[in-house]
């Protein structure tokens, strides 16, 4: 060994002695006070397999790429790759309360506490590294052990003599940990990118690789698979300071298919913050959060009262927000991505974290393009129009709703009452988007907006009026809105109302050069298998005069079979009284004159 390196080694091994005396008298007065740190300890954490994730903490902190755990029927040996361990990571897993990283928040472990998980299962946890190979007693004590073995890396063992679990109940809890550690584990960490087990039943890995997005710069796709499934991330982060530090929070949307194949962002099912690892703290998100957020010891819970904890979630809300543009820009900005967002207003009232986020997006939605449209484009809440049905974006284009509504865009047609419920509700109550219907544009139509329209335009109106029976029908409690409405458009290019409601023989009349020349009543059926169809008095009194002065021509019955309905269709009986005298149609009377 070089002189340099044999003073140092001695200096540290007289520090490392000095370090075995302070904890031995640590214990000494903690027993004569009768201070019971095994049921501190014990009672730490929930999950007495936990000690896992904090391995894994300790082994991301050292900048490991890899970590492998054997699991025996006696112990446990976990190794990793990451830097070596010092005097000081010695004091900090010894000791309570201390540790290395408390002042270096871009580590995990700030509390000292996490490694005095492993004592759920043993009594006794070895640690092999570098220059230490030590054993830790009565949770803080570490003495030096000789090690025959040769390792390169670390070499945690932790053989299972615990004094209240059996080594064979300690094995099927780490067994089942190790199969169930989980892909988001190592969603978020920035050094770990492979994870071994072995039991002695079983084994099984998971790899993670990420591929950074050349055009945006804190988005990245992340890939994690085990030995059975594999999952896919879009990583978004954003760079914040904390207490003069530059901290990371980050969100992560889950990639899937959809019905026919096509990429899309699927919903992550009972997300939970993340704070380097999952914690317990349920978000009611549809997608992953994570941050450098304060933790309790046991980092299963996450106190948002603490004012550094009210600043993350805040920059974290921001984050989320400003996620939407970077969605929009890769190509998954659609009506499913939007009814995975924080949309739900009860949630908002139960969960604070959900509530932050959902008033952040909310915000975002009025300032920037983000609600996909029927034309594959994007627009703000304020340009936006909700089309209650599809019809209504076939007929009417942008420059149509600007006239009648002052709207830009119709909304993504997807959006619907029946498809997509919760975020139509959104949509009409938070972000105050106006949805219309038929009625709604029948109600805006002028004859003015009429005489811009070609004849074809006309002629589609016409075929789709004839799904929309309320608008054109005459009923006891009320009249559609477009019988006194000018639509249709005569030879001349005039415009005049369909119907004239003022008890005559007809609907409407169609004149040509001031002439009457045809006369329609219209009636309709909503089902084809009706025969018959109701004609009043007056009807067919004026048809039966036509008839009489040789002008029965001029007179037709417009049937509408199956009105409202996609297969509607306009049977035309022209000249009625000549078909009746003919045998061609049936009359029934109804009424009569003494």
């Amino acid at each position: 060994m070089p002189h340099h390196k044999r003073l140092a080694y001695m200096a540290n091994n007289k520090e490392f002695e000095k370090l075995i005396e302070k904890r031995k008298d640590w214990v000494r007065a903690s027993k004569e006070n009768k201070f019971d740190f095994d049921s501190l300890l014990a009672g730490l954490y929930n999950d007495p397999s936990h000690f896992i994730y904090e391995i894994l903490q300790n082994a991301e902190d050292e900048g490991a790429k890899e970590v492998r755990f054997e699991l025996f029927e006696d112990r446990l040996d976990v190794y990793h790759n990451g830097k070596d361990f010092d005097l000081e990571d010695i004091d900090g897993v010894t000791g309570i309360g201390i540790s290395k990283k408390k002042d270096d928040l871009t580590s995990i472990g700030e509390f000292g506490v996490g490694f005095k998980s492993v004592f759920a299962v043993t009594e006794t946890p070895y640690i092999f590294s570098g220059e230490y190979n030590i054993k830790i007693e009565d949770f803080v004590i570490p003495s030096e052990v000789s090690n025959k073995e040769q390792i390169n890396g670390t070499l945690i063992r932790l053989p299972f003599n615990h004094k209240s679990r059996s080594p064979k109940e300690v094995v099927t809890l780490v067994s089942k940990k190790l199969e169930n550690i989980g892909l988001k584990t190592m969603l978020f960490l920035k050094n770990i990118e492979e994870i071994k087990w072995q039991t002695p039943s079983t084994s099984g890995h998971y790899l993670k690789s990420s591929e950074s997005f050349q055009t945006i710069p804190d988005a990245k796709r992340v890939t994690i698979i085990s030995s059975s499934v594999s999952e896919e991330y879009i990583v978004i982060g954003k760079t914040i300071k904390i207490e003069g530090k530059d901290l990371k929070v980050e969100v992560a949307y889950k990639l899937g298919k959809d019905k026919n194949g096509k990429e899309t962002i699927i919903p992550e099912v009972d997300s939970k913050l993340v704070v380097y690892f999952p914690t317990e703290k349920v978000t009611y998100l549809n997608f992953v959060i994570q941050g450098p957020y304060k933790t309790t010891p046991n980092r299963e819970n996450i106190p948002l009262e603490d004012k550094q904890n009210k600043a993350i979630l805040e920059e974290t809300a921001n984050l989320v927000a400003e996620s939407l543009s970077v969605i929009k820009d890769l190509g998954y900005l659609d009506t499913n991505f939007l009814s995975l967002l924080p949309i739900n207003s009860e949630y908002k009232g139960k969960e604070l974290i959900y509530s932050v986020i959902y008033d952040k997006v909310k915000e975002k939605f009025f300032t920037e393009e983000l609600l996909p449209t029927s034309d594959s484009k994007h627009t703000k809440a304020s340009d936006a129009l909700l089309a209650r049905g599809k019809e209504l974006t076939e007929i009417l284009d942008s420059n149509d709703i600007q006239k009648l509504f002052s709207k830009q865009y119709w909304l993504d047609t997807n959006i619907t009452y029946d498809k997509t419920r919760e975020l139509r509700d959104y949509l009409t109550n938070e972000l105050e988007v106006v949805e219309v219907d038929f009625e709604s544009f029948a109600r805006k139509v002028t004859v003015e907006f009429l005489q811009t329209k070609p004849d074809e335009w006309m002629i589609d109106f016409y075929s789709r009026l004839l799904k929309q029976q309320t608008l054109w029908s005459d009923r006891e409690y009320s009249k559609g809105i477009l019988r006194t409405k000018p639509i249709i458009r005569l030879e001349n290019g005039e415009h005049i109302a369909p119907f004239d409601d003022n008890g005559k023989g007809y609907d409407f009349v169609i004149r040509k050069n001031e002439t009457e020349i045809e006369y329609i009543e219209v009636k309709s059926k909503t089902r084809e298998d009706e025969e018959l169809i109701e004609v009043t008095g007056t009807q067919w009194e004026f048809a039966r005069k036509l008839y009489e002065q040789n002008e029965g021509e001029k007179y037709s019955f417009y049937v509408v079979l199956s009105t409202g309905k996609e297969n509607a269709q306009i049977h035309i009986l022209k000249n009625p009284v000549k078909l009746w005298k003919e045998g061609k149609i049936y009359a029934h009377p109804v009424n009569f004159k003494l």
